[in-house]
């Protein structure tokens, strides 16, 4: 019986009606990809379903300081004092903080750091972060036909009902991780797209593609960027000024 309800529990976790993700939904962009990613599914699913069941988008802070409770804590820790920040969604707050800002205040002693640091993580909550798979999978980093399977395009069709639950829409969706754009762009049935490329060592390097689809009388633009980890520094100021153009 423990097993059946495990399943049951697990399902509903990853359904269409199941968990999304983090923040505010009724923020002006919604970043989505493959996180959070890692292991401790068992963990997550059992403080979803505890405290926040059948409710899709939650706070970050109060999700993971419930998860430290029942996972490792040095695992989870991204919200107490000396823990580290989960790192993908570091890096789209940066951006999201360059976009809105155009510059990131810098210093190299541990207490400007941490204040930088705390604001990334204070922003968390205003923004939307949503998964695109919901569970881990040992390759979910690999694998490019995942996103056409029917469970993939249920969760798809989730996140399409959180666009009619949620008023205002987003002003801009953000996919994030290459391998999944055109799959992406193919599902929302995006239009005019509109590549951004920059040269480097004499080749044109894509870093995004921009387009929009038409949903409930109202047009939401899309970007499609690369995977944040992988990107320069550079890189991340040219997304979040294609960012600040589209907000």
């Amino acid at each position: 019986m423990a097993k059946k309800s495990n399943s049951r529990a697990s399902h509903e976790y990853q359904g269409r009606k199941g968990f999304f993700g983090f923040g505010n939904p009724k923020s002006k962009i919604w970043f989505i990809g493959i996180e959070p990613g890692g292991d401790y599914n068992d963990a997550r699913i059992k403080v979803w379903s505890k405290y926040w069941k059948p409710k899709s988008v939650v706070s970050a802070r109060s999700f993971h300081n419930q998860l430290m409770k029942v996972a490792p804590k040095g695992e989870w820790n991204w919200f107490t004092d000396n823990g580290h920040f989960q790192s993908t969604y570091g890096n789209l707050c940066q951006i999201y903080c360059l976009a809105k800002h155009k510059s990131l205040a810098r210093g190299n002693n541990l207490k400007q750091k941490q204040a930088g640091l705390n604001y990334q993580r204070e922003r968390f909550d205003d923004l939307c972060f949503l998964d695109l798979f919901a569970k881990a999978h040992k390759n979910r980093h690999q694998s490019h036909n995942r996103i056409r399977s029917s469970k993939t395009k249920t969760r798809t069709l989730g996140l399409l009902d959180l666009l009619k639950i949620y008023k205002p829409k987003p002003q801009l969706i953000v996919f994030y991780g290459s391998e999944f754009r055109h799959s992406c762009f193919e599902i929302y049935e995006c239009s005019t797209l509109k590549q951004h490329n920059y040269a480097t060592s004499g080749k044109e390097r894509l870093y995004a593609e921009g387009g929009r689809f038409h949903r409930d009388d109202h047009d939401i633009e899309v970007l499609f960027i690369n995977h944040p980890l992988y990107e320069s520094g550079t890189t991340k100021k040219r997304v979040a000024s294609l960012i600040r153009n589209r907000l």
